[in-house]
């Protein structure tokens, strides 16, 4: 994921450190979420900074984002390991990450319609997502 900042010439990265498959030997950041620093809007050559390694429960702020007068958290909520994947909070200003009360339960009456309307960035096929039906039919 790219944090782009407008007002900087340095942007952000965030990337898992899967130690899975061809990376089962990495040493670096293993299993973590990794934060990097770096400029040339990621199309080409650039010196780069590792300035986060995070596990699950840990977050990182970026003081200032963008000059917006607001920090940027990243907090990790879950890492998956068997799955290869890491769940990420990304909040810019007054973040509450003190989830709220779930909802009452959905009733599974037969079909049921919905929307989804997800927004990609350029590259729509690195983005996944899952829809689970929890009803008995």
């Amino acid at each position: 994921i790219k944090l782009n900042q407008l007002s900087s010439t340095t942007d952000y990265y965030l990337n898992f450190n899967s130690a899975k498959g061809f990376n089962s030997g990495t040493q670096e950041g293993k299993n973590k979420v990794l934060i990097v620093t770096a400029g040339g809007e990621g199309m080409g050559a650039s010196p780069s900074t590792l300035v986060a390694k995070l596990s699950k429960g840990n977050s990182y702020t970026i003081p200032n984002f963008d000059s917006t007068g607001q920090d940027m958290v990243v907090s990790v909520d879950d890492i998956n390991r068997n799955s290869g994947s890491a769940e990420v909070t990304i909040c810019l200003g007054d973040c509450n990450f003190n989830p709220t009360p779930s909802p009452t339960s959905f009733v599974c009456n037969g079909d049921a319609t919905f929307d989804i309307f997800l927004k990609t960035d350029r590259y729509p096929f690195e983005t996944t997502w899952t829809l689970k039906n929890n009803c008995n039919s």
